[in-house]
C-alpha cells in the first residue's frame, strides 16, 4: 500500500525505534516551502508494514532553523536532532505510545568557535554505541563536539577534537566504539 503520506514537505532525515519512525522536516527546500513549520514527526509501523502518523506528535522548531538529522541513541528511547542553521542540538524522549517529549535544546558553546561572527553549526550526529556519548560535528571549527548524556536526554558538553578533514558531515563509530570516522565535505576526506 505504499507509498504513504509523510505529512511533511522536506523529508530529510529519518531514525526508527521499535515501531515508530521518527522523520525530520526541514521545511526549507525552495521550492516546496510551506506554511508548516519545520519539525521531528513520529509514525507509527503496523505489522502489515503501513506507516500512520501518530496523533499530536509532531514538534515544531523555530522557522529558518533547518533541522538536518534526527539519531536513536543507542539502547535508549532518547532521539537527538541538529538544526544546523538554529546551531541548536535538540532533544527528545519517545514514549511508548510514540509521542515525542522535547527537551531543553543547547546552543553550541561560543567559546570552541574562531570569534563571534563564526556561525556555530551542528551537521553530523553519531552516539557511543555502548557509552552516554553523542559526537555532534561542528562544520565550521572544524571540530567534533563532544556530549554527555543523561537517561533523561539532558546534553552536557565535554570538549572539543580537531579534526584534519574540513566541514565534517557525517559521522560513524566502528562497533566496539573505540574508532570514529567523519566525512569531510570540503576537502573530500574520512578522517
Amino acid at each position: 500500500g505504499s507509498s504513504f503520506p509523510s505529512c511533511v514537505t522536506n523529508c530529510v532525515s529519518l531514525c526508527f525505534y521499535s515501531y515508530f519512525l521518527v522523520v525530520v522536516d526541514k521545511n526549507c527546500g525552495y521550492a516546496h516551502m510551506s506554511n508548516v513549520l519545520p519539525n521531528y514527526t513520529v509514525f507509527r509501523l503496523t505489522h502489515d508494514g503501513k506507516l500512520t502518523p501518530v496523533e499530536d506528535s509532531t514538534v515544531s522548531v523555530a522557522l529558518g532553523s533547518s533541522p538536518t538529522q534526527a539519531l536513536i541513541a543507542p539502547g535508549s528511547n532518547l532521539v537527538f536532532g541538529a538544526d544546523f542553521l538554529g546551531g541548536l542540538l535538540q532533544s527528545f524522549s519517545l514514549r511508548f505510545d510514540g509521542d515525542l517529549k522535547q527537551h531543553a535544546p543547547l546552543a553550541l558553546p561560543a567559546s570552541e568557535f574562531a570569534d563571534a561572527s563564526t556561525p556555530r553549526l551542528p551537521l553530523g550526529l553519531w552516539a557511543h554505541p555502548n557509552e552516554p556519548l553523542l559526537y555532534v560535528g561542528f562544520v565550521t571549527a572544524n571540530r567534533l563536539g563532544v556530549y554527555s548524556f543523561n537517561a533523561n536526554g539532558r546534553l552536557k558538553f565535554l570538549r572539543t577534537v580537531s579534526n584534519s578533514g574540513q566541514a565534517i558531515c557525517w559521522l560513524r563509530t566502528n562497533r566496539a566504539g573505540t574508532r570514529l570516522y567523519s566525512s569531510d565535505t570540503v576537502t573530500n576526506s574520512i578522517t
